[in-house]
């Protein structure tokens, strides 16, 4: 009787450990990126994470486990609890080429950062008058 005792006790424990819950759940602050709604993983161990956002004027760098980007999130593999991960950005800059078609112009601006307003600067061509930049 005590084996079999034993043997249900030996049988249970291992139904149990199966069914215990290693699944997290992850949610997603995008600051200021479209919203991607918290998802379940399941499988932590097999988890890669392909969701990107995206955010006017700016390109993904990555997700992090803080708000203050020190630590990078890799992987479920060392966690044991849901998580929160914020998206990192960088401001896209741009560069502008001017076609001052035989004219000239000092000062010109030649890149800016989105969101920043530029003032165009008017350029000069002899006997022309400057209509606008196109």
């Amino acid at each position: 009787m005590k084996k079999f005792k034993l043997i249900i006790l030996l049988f249970l424990s291992i139904i149990l450990i199966s069914c215990s819950d290693d699944s997290y759940i992850i949610h997603f602050n995008t600051n200021g990126g479209i919203t991607i709604e918290s998802i379940r993983v399941d499988d932590p161990e097999n988890f890669v994470l392909t969701y990107e956002p995206v955010k006017e004027g700016y390109k993904f760098i990555g997700w992090y486990l803080d708000s203050n980007f020190t630590n990078e999130f890799i992987s479920l593999e060392f966690l044991d609890e849901n998580v929160n991960i914020y998206a990192k950005w960088e401001k896209l800059s741009y560069t502008i080429n001017y076609e001052l078609d035989g004219g000239t112009c000092d000062n010109l601006i030649t890149s800016f950062s989105f969101g920043n307003e530029v003032s165009l600067p008017i350029p000069f061509k002899e006997g022309h008058a400057f209509l606008g930049w196109y």
